[in-house]
C-alpha cells in the first residue's frame, strides 16, 4: 500500500499538476483512503512519508506549501476513514452494499473536500499563483471525488478478495475477459480523437464485459474491472497528446470528460454489482446451509416433508415422505392432495386440510393410499405459506403405533413379572405358616410314638400321619422353590450324572409309546447345586415334555453341553445348556407366556406348580429357562445354568450316633411359634433337659455367658447372615455352648467345619431329626 501510494503520488505530480484540472491529483487521495480503511492509523507514517516525497514535484508552492499539501493529503483520508469506521460501522471487505454506499456517498467526498481545503489554504498562503479560492477548492474537490471513486473501491476489493480455489481454466477465463475489457476501454477513449460517433458504441461494448466479469467472479471481477478503469485513465493521462492535453478544444475536452465519467460509472457499476453478487452468494450459501440443517433435523426426527401450492399440487416431497407412501420422490411432484389421500377419507381429509391452512397452522390425521396398495396412517403438522400453499411435517403413525404396542407389551411383561413376584412372596409366606403347622402335627405324632411305643395301633396311626406330613412338606418345598427361598444345601455335582438320573426316573412315568433318549456328552460338566432341587428341576421339565407326546408315542431328546463364549449373554461365567426337545403337540404363544404361572395347567389333574418351581430353582442357581414351541411342531426347553470345574468332594459326614445325655442339663429355647416351641420343649424334656425360654437369640447368648447352659435351641430367623454374625461374635467372646439352629431354608445352608458345635436343621423337621441334631451337638461338646 505504501509503494502504491508513493508511485501514484510521484506520477500524479510529475504529469504537471500546476493545472488545477489535472486529473491525476486524486490518485494519492484514493490510495490513502483505502490504506486507512484497511489498516487504520498505523499506516499514517508511511502515507505521510510518501506524500511528502510526491509533493516535491508540485509546482507553484514553496517548501512549506508542499509540506502543508502533504499533510492535508494524509489527514483528510485518515479523518474520513475514522468517521466511516466509528459511525457507519464500515467493513473494508465490502460484503454489504451499505458499506459501498457509505464509501461512495460519504467517505470519498469527505476525504476529497477536506484535502481540497488543505490544498487551497496552501496555495493561498504559500503559492505563487493567483487563484480564486472557491472555484479552486471546488475543482480540486471534484477531481479528488471523481478519481477516488475508481481507485478506493479497487484498493479495498483487491485487499478483501477471498482465497478462491480457481482452476487454471478459470484463471485463463478471467485473464481473457480482463484483456477484452481493457482493449474495449482503450478503444473507446482513442476513437474519440477523430471518430466521435464510434466512441459511444465502443463504450457501450464494454458494458457486457464488465457485467460478465462481475457476475462470474463477483468481488474478484469487480476489482479487475476497477483496475482496468484506473489503468486506462492513467495511460490516457500520461500519453503525449493524450485526451487531457491542456491545448485541447473545449468541445473535445467536454467529450473526453463525458467519456471519463463513463469509465467512472463503469467502475462504480462493476463494484456495486460485484459486492451485490458476493452478498447474494453469501446469503445463498447461508440459506443452503440452513436448509441442509433443517433437512438433517427433519430426517433425524424421522419426519416427512410435504409442500403443495395454492392448487394443492405437490411441489416438494422429501425421500422419507415418499417412502411412507411406497413411491419415489420424483413421482410425488405434481400429485394433488386428493390423489394422495385414500378414497374413503378423501372429502373429509381435504376439508380438514383447508381448515388448517385457513387457521394458519394445524394438525390433521390422514389415511393415505400407498402405491403398493397398502394404507399409510399419517399425521400432518400443516403450516400455511404466504403464496396460498402450505408445507407440512409428516409423521408416520404406523411407527408410533408400533412403539405404543411395544410399550404396551413391555408394560404387560412388567405387570406379569410383578404378579409372579407377588405370588412368590405369597407362596413364601404361606409355606412359612404351613411349615409350622405341619411340624406341629409331625412332632406331636413323633411324641405319641415315643410315649406309646408298645401300642401297635398307635405306631400305625403315627406312621400314616408322618407320611401325610412328608407329602405336605414336599408341597411346601415346591412352593418355597417357586418363591426362590427354598432350603439349599449346595454340593458339587456332576451335571451329566444328574441328568442321567433324572432321565431314568422320568422313564418310569413316560406314557406308553413314548421314549426318552439321552444324548451322550463327551464333556464332564460340574456345578454347585442342591441335588434334590436340581433333580426336581430336571424332572419337572422332562416329565412335562413326556406328557406332551401324542397318544401314539413320540420321542423326548435330552442333552447337555457347555455354552460357547459368544452365546453367553453379558457374562463371563461358564454356562451349560440342558436341552429337552419333544415332538409332541406343542403350545401356542398364549400358553407359552403362562407356563411359569403358579397353578396354571393344561392338564385336568395338574397342580400347575412344576414349571413355576423349576423356574424358581433355576433363578436361585443363577440360571434361566427358555421355551421355544409351536402348535403341532413340538417344544424345546433350554435350561441354562452356571457350571464350574471338576472338584473332588472328599467331605464325609461325621458319625451321628446318639449319646446318653447328662443329668438334668439346662437347655435354652428361642422359638416364637407356640406349637413348635411346645414340641421342642417336650422333646427336650423327654431327653432329660431342663428348659428355660428366651425371646431372642441375642438374649439367649448373653444370658448363657453369665448362667452356663448345656444347649441352646433357637429359630435362625429370616436373616441367616445376621444369625451367623451373632454366633460368630459369641464364639469369639469364648462361648462354647452347643447350638441347634432351625431355619426356613431361605438361604443356603452352610456347614461350618470350624464350628462343629453349631448344627442347622431345616423346617419342617421330625422328632428323630431334631434328636439327631441334639445328640450331635452333645457328642462334639463332650469330645471338645
Amino acid at each position: 500500500m505504501f509503494a502504491a501510494h508513493l508511485s501514484v503520488t510521484i506520477i500524479g505530480m510529475r504529469t504537471g499538476a500546476s493545472n488545477i484540472t489535472e486529473p491525476l491529483v486524486w490518485l494519492p487521495i484514493g490510495v490513502a483512503l483505502g490504506a486507512f480503511l484497511i489498516g487504520g492509523l498505523r499506516f499514517l507514517p508511511a502515507v505521510l512519508f510518501s506524500s511528502v516525497i510526491g509533493m516535491q514535484w508540485l509546482e507553484g508552492l514553496t517548501l512549506a506549501g508542499r509540506l502543508a499539501t502533504a499533510l492535508s493529503g494524509t489527514a483528510a483520508p485518515a479523518m474520513a476513514a475514522m468517521f466511516l469506521v466509528r459511525y457507519a460501522r464500515f467493513q473494508p471487505e465490502l460484503e454489504r452494499v451499505r458499506d459501498l454506499a457509505w464509501l461512495l456517498v460519504v467517505g470519498i467526498p469527505l476525504a476529497s473536500a477536506l484535502n481540497a481545503v488543505g490544498v487551497t489554504i496552501a496555495f493561498l498562503c504559500c503559492g505563487d499563483l493567483e487563484i480564486d479560492p472557491t472555484p479552486f477548492w471546488a475543482s480540486w474537490a471534484l477531481a479528488g471525488t471523481v478519481g477516488s471513486t475508481i481507485l478506493t473501491p479497487t484498493a479495498l476489493l483487491g485487499w478483501a478478495i477471498p482465497q478462491r480455489p480457481l482452476r487454471l481454466l478459470q484463471w485463463a477465463e478471467l485473464a481473457t475477459l480482463v484483456t477484452c475489457l481493457t482493449v474495449a476501454c482503450m478503444s473507446a477513449i482513442f476513437l474519440a480523437t477523430d471518430r466521435p460517433v464510434l466512441a459511444p458504441l465502443a463504450a457501450i461494448a464494454t458494458l457486457p464485459l464488465a457485467i460478465t466479469i462481475s457476475l462470474r467472479f463477483d468481488r474478484l471481477g469487480a476489482a479487475a474491472t476497477g483496475l482496468v478503469g484506473s489503468v486506462v485513465l492513467l495511460v490516457a493521462a500520461v500519453t503525449g497528446n493524450g485526451p487531457f492535453d491542456p491545448m485541447l478544444s473545449s468541445e473535445r475536452l467536454h467529450a473526453l470528460l463525458g467519456l471519463w465519467g463513463f469509465v467512472l460509472a463503469l467502475q462504480a457499476m462493476a463494484t456495486l454489482l460485484g459486492v451485490s453478487v458476493a452478498a447474494n452468494n453469501r446469503q445463498t450459501a447461508e440459506i443452503a446451509t440452513v436448509a441442509a440443517r433443517l433437512r438433517q433435523v427433519v430426517d433425524a426426527a424421522k419426519l416427512g416433508s410435504w409442500q403443495f401450492d395454492r392448487a394443492r399440487r405437490t411441489t416438494h416431497a422429501n425421500p422419507r415422505f415418499a417412502t411412507m407412501l411406497g413411491t419415489a420422490e420424483a413421482l410425488m411432484v405434481g400429485r394433488t392432495v386428493r390423489e394422495v389421500v385414500s378414497e374413503r377419507q378423501r372429502e373429509e381429509a381435504c376439508r380438514r386440510i383447508e381448515q388448517a391452512i385457513a387457521r394458519g397452522a394445524g394438525d390433521v390425521e390422514l389415511e393415505c393410499a400407498r402405491d403398493d396398495g397398502g394404507i399409510a396412517w399419517l399425521q400432518l403438522h400443516v403450516t400455511a405459506l404466504a403464496d396460498g400453499g402450505a408445507i407440512a411435517a409428516v409423521e408416520d403413525l404406523a411407527e408410533r403405533r408400533r412403539e405404543e404396542a411395544e410399550r404396551l407389551r413391555l408394560e404387560t411383561n412388567i405387570l406379569h413379572a410383578q404378579r409372579l413376584e407377588s405370588l412368590g412372596v405369597l407362596s413364601g409366606g404361606v409355606a412359612h405358616d404351613f411349615n409350622n403347622i405341619v411340624m406341629g402335627i409331625r412332632g406331636n405324632a413323633g411324641l405319641l410314638r415315643i410315649r406309646d411305643a408298645a401300642n401297635e395301633l398307635t405306631r400305625e396311626c403315627t406312621d400314616r400321619i408322618d407320611a401325610a406330613c412328608e407329602r405336605a412338606a414336599a408341597l411346601v418345598a415346591t412352593l418355597l422353590a417357586y418363591a426362590g427361598c427354598g432350603p439349599f444345601a449346595i454340593e458339587r455335582l456332576s451335571l451329566d450324572r444328574s441328568v442321567r438320573e433324572a432321565v431314568e426316573s422320568a422313564r418310569i412315568a413316560t406314557p406308553r409309546g413314548g421314549r426318552i433318549v439321552l444324548l451322550e456328552s463327551d464333556q464332564d460338566l460340574q456345578l454347585d447345586a442342591d441335588p434334590n432341587h436340581l433333580r426336581q428341576l430336571l424332572l419337572a421339565v422332562i416329565s412335562n415334555a413326556a406328557e406332551g407326546l401324542a397318544p401314539s408315542g413320540g420321542i423326548v431328546q435330552v442333552g447337555c453341553k457347555a455354552l460357547p463364549v459368544e452365546r453367553r449373554e453379558q457374562t463371563s461365567v461358564a454356562m451349560a445348556e440342558i436341552s429337552v426337545t419333544d415332538d409332541g403337540c406343542g403350545m401356542d404363544a398364549a400358553t407359552v407366556e403362562r407356563v411359569f404361572e403358579p397353578f396354571f395347567s393344561t392338564k385336568g389333574l395338574g397342580r400347575g406348580l412344576g414349571m413355576s418351581a423349576a423356574l424358581g430353582i433355576a433363578k436361585r442357581l443363577g440360571g434361566s429357562i427358555e421355551i421355544d414351541s409351536r402348535v403341532n411342531g413340538g417344544t424345546t426347553v433350554r435350561i441354562v445354568l452356571p457350571i464350574v470345574g471338576t472338584h473332588e468332594n472328599g467331605a464325609h459326614r461325621n458319625d451321628m450316633t446318639p449319646l446318653v445325655p447328662s443329668r438334668r442339663p439346662i437347655a435354652v429355647v428361642v422359638e416364637p411359634e407356640v406349637s413348635v416351641r411346645d414340641l421342642i420343649v417336650a422333646v427336650l424334656q423327654i431327653r432329660g433337659f431342663s428348659v428355660r425360654e428366651e425371646r431372642t437369640l441375642e438374649r439367649a447368648l448373653s444370658v448363657t455367658s453369665q448362667q452356663p447352659a448345656a444347649l441352646i435351641v433357637a429359630d435362625g430367623g429370616r436373616s441367616v447372615s445376621h444369625t451367623l454374625d451373632c454366633v460368630r461374635q459369641a464364639r469369639h467372646a469364648g462361648l462354647a455352648v452347643p447350638l441347634v439352629l432351625t431355619t426356613e431354608g431361605r438361604d443356603t445352608l452352610v456347614l461350618h467345619p470350624e464350628d462343629p458345635q453349631t448344627v442347622w436343621i431345616s423346617r419342617p423337621f421330625g422328632v428323630r431329626d431334631f434328636l439327631d441334631a441334639v445328640d450331635a451337638t452333645q457328642r462334639t461338646h463332650t469330645v471338645a
